[in-house]
C-alpha cells in the first residue's frame, strides 16, 4: 500500500474516531470475504452512515434547494449507475482465475457505487476535506475497497 493512501486510511480512521486501529490489507479475496462478513463497524447502511448521509443531505438543500439536489443526485446517480453496472459486468480474467465468487466483485461494485454517491452528498454540501464520506471514497480511487473494521484491524481490500 502507497504512503499516500495509508494516509487516506489513517485519517478515514481518525475522521470515525477509531485512531488507534490498525491497517490491515487482505491478501486473498476469501480473506476479503471473510472480513466483509463478519466486520463489527460499517456493516451496510449502519446507523453513523444513514445519519451521516442525511445530515449532508440537509446541508446540501440548505445551500442549494431541495430540488436543484435532487436533480444533480439523480444525475450523479445514473453516472454511477453505469460505472458500476461496468465493474459488475466486466470482471477481469484474473480476478475470476483466483476467485470463483464472482459475486464478490459484484460487492465492491455496490460498495463503491454507495460511496460514490455518498461523495456526491458530499459534494453538493461543500463539507471539509477530512470528512469521512469524502475519505471513504478516496479510498476507492486510490484501488482500494474499505471492508470494514473487526476488533482493533481495519481491513481494506
Amino acid at each position: 500500500m502507497s504512503s499516500i493512501t495509508a494516509g487516506v486510511a489513517k485519517n478515514y480512521l481518525r475522521s470515525i474516531k477509531q485512531e488507534n486501529t490498525l491497517i490491515k490489507v487482505a491478501r486473498s479475496w476469501d480473506e476479503a470475504k471473510a472480513a466483509a462478513n463478519s466486520a463489527e463497524i460499517f456493516g451496510p447502511h449502519g446507523v453513523d452512515e444513514v445519519q451521516s448521509r442525511q445530515s449532508l443531505r440537509k446541508q446540501a438543500s440548505n445551500i442549494h434547494s431541495a430540488e436543484s439536489c435532487t436533480t444533480w443526485l439523480n444525475l450523479a446517480f445514473e453516472s454511477i449507475s453505469d460505472i458500476s453496472h461496468e465493474i459488475a459486468t466486466k470482471i477481469p480474467s484474473d480476478i475470476i482465475a483466483t476467485s470463483p465468487d464472482i459475486f464478490l466483485t459484484k460487492a465492491a461494485a455496490g460498495a463503491f457505487a454507495e460511496a460514490a454517491y455518498d461523495n456526491t452528498l458530499w459534494l453538493l454540501a461543500q463539507e471539509s476535506q477530512q470528512h469521512s464520506v469524502h475519505l471513504k471514497f478516496t479510498l476507492f480511487q486510490q484501488g482500494r475497497w474499505p471492508l470494514g473494521i473487526k476488533g482493533q484491524c481495519f481491513y481494506i481490500l
